[in-house]
């Protein structure tokens, strides 16, 4: 008599230890999501154009719409803006992201080389943050700061083969820029200050007069004991972040325009790694992710932290991980390089805010922008190619599969000295059961060798005939082909025998 036993596992990873220590959970994955608890893929990418941008690598990406309805696409790199593949790098502009290595006498871990001698390996710990790009809507056109250059620029939908132009009556030494839902040009460090920050009068670039009572420019500096970094919408108003505080801007009106409401510490990883999505704002602190929720900030239960933190460099992480929204699911991307990897952001963590789960894997991405002036995400290679993501089911793999899986912790369906003896397994795919295989990894003690058995391939009536045994048993699912495919509850024929 068949005895199908249900082995149901909620969605997302949990690594602890070892398989061991994460029974009855998913352990490993890449390019995999859940829906309403069905795991399924990630859908494929395309390469937008055959050229690599110039100019280093890509390190923002933004989607916006003209007055015609134009679609615009805008990518800047190391040293240049990107708009629609055409190069509107302002005129005279020479500032280089990321130039902020150091290999001179000093830097690096005590006694790390030979002493008073310059060192050999890049270090990236002594700049208080990375140069960063950020880059603002204003209406159909487009305004960018780069906090190393500190100049304000503009960018006219209206001629969009023209480069961006310095805007002459903008303060000076600034780091970002921000446009406010009242139609404010919002500056950060405004005029070199690190705790100022200063906006121009209602609709207007170029009026920026402080002192004038007929405008409603102004400037606010803020309690914070560190240099401000970054404004970010959310559905309570702009916030406004420092290396170690978050602040409330409310718009509060004539005469003072915006008032400050300090939120609370925190210690941003890089500017980067701040997201704002569906009125929510997400970042990556040195001590766990975040959360703004409108209310309160939120420290994010993240069951692979350890996971993340083990496998990486503090030092590369300040300097180049990055995240994003993704628009057409409720997940927040964030990209950072391994240890292994170095400067190249190789991995990725991903949280759904709706269904709370998180999975990892692996994709080399410098950018992300997300789903909302076109109908698919859009991600910047660590190549210099921009794709779009999340249409079809090719992963521009030059013909191969894409890598997708997902792996379980042990599921013990042995107990004690017990073990079990697997004949069969049960997939409720839905659709799609023939573009899996399945392999499983068995002990018959907690660090005993292992065993693999697999791959098997599921017959057409959707049972996959197996012969397992062992104990602490996982299992892992694999994609052979790029489709579409749903995994719901998967259910074993399991007998147990005595010990071996």
């Amino acid at each position: 008599m068949v005895n199908l036993v249900s082995i149901n596992i909620p969605p997302g990873v949990v690594r602890g230890a070892t398989p061991l220590d994460a029974k009855g959970r998913w352990w490993n994955t890449n390019l995999v999501r859940w829906r309403n608890g069905v795991l399924e893929p990630v859908k494929g990418w395309s390469k937008i154009h055959t050229t690599p941008l110039e100019g280093g690598r890509i390190r923002k990406l933004d989607v916006w719409r003209d007055n015609l309805n134009f679609r615009h696409i805008l990518a800047a790199t190391d040293q240049k803006i990107f708009v629609d593949l055409t190069d509107v790098t302002p005129d005279g502009f020479s500032p280089s992201l990321p130039s902020v290595g150091f290999t001179g006498y000093g830097v690096g871990e005590y006694g790390m080389e030979e002493y008073g001698t310059e060192r050999s390996e890049v270090s990236y710990d002594m700049q208080v943050s990375p140069p960063y790009w950020t880059f603002a809507r204003w209406g159909e056109d487009m305004l960018a700061v780069m906090s190393v250059d500190g100049n304000l620029y503009h960018f006219d939908a209206t001629n969009p083969a023209q480069p961006f132009k310095l805007v002459n009556e903008a303060p000076t030494n600034n780091v970002a820029v921000h446009v406010t839902p009242e139609r404010h040009v919002l500056l950060l460090q405004l005029g070199g200050n690190p705790r100022r920050l200063g906006w121009s009068s209602r609709e207007s670039l170029t009026d920026w007069d402080f002192m004038s009572t007929t405008n409603t420019a102004g400037f606010l500096d803020l309690e914070t004991a560190t240099p401000l970094l970054k404004a970010a919408d959310s559905r309570a108003g702009t916030l406004i972040f420092s290396h170690s505080d978050v602040f409330l801007l409310p718009y509060v009106g004539l005469p003072y325009i915006y008032g400050r409401q300090w939120l609370g510490k925190t210690r941003v990883l890089n500017p980067d790694t701040i997201v704002h999505e569906n009125g929510n704002v997400f970042w990556w602190a040195t001590d766990g992710f975040k959360m703004w929720d409108g209310g309160q900030i939120l420290h994010l239960d993240c069951p692979v932290w350890d996971y993340i933190m083990s496998r990486s460099d503090l030092r590369y992480l300040r300097t180049f991980a990055h995240g994003g929204g993704l628009g057409l699911y409720p997940e927040i991307w964030w990209f950072y390089p391994s240890a292994e990897a170095g400067a190249t952001c190789d991995s990725y963590v991903m949280f759904n805010y709706v269904e709370g789960w998180w999975a990892i894997g692996s994709l080399s991405r410098s950018a992300v922008v997300a789903a909302d002036a076109d109908r698919y995400p859009y991600m910047g290679g660590e190549d210099g190619f921009i794709y779009q993501h999340e249409n079809g089911w090719y992963g521009a793999m030059g013909g191969n599969v894409r890598p997708i899986f997902a792996e379980t912790a042990a599921l013990s369906v042995g107990t004690g000295s017990r073990v079990a003896d697997i004949k069969q397994v049960l997939l409720a795919t839905g659709h799609g059961y023939d573009a899996l295989r399945l392999r499983f990894y068995t002990n018959l003690a907690p660090e005993g060798p292992g065993r693999v058995f697999g791959p098997y391939r599921a017959r057409p009536d959707g049972y996959t005939d197996v012969r397992v045994t062992g104990r602490d048993v996982r299992l892992r699912f694999e994609a052979v082909k790029d489709t579409d495919w749903s995994l719901g509850e998967t259910r074993m024929d399991i007998s147990v025998s005595g010990a071996r």
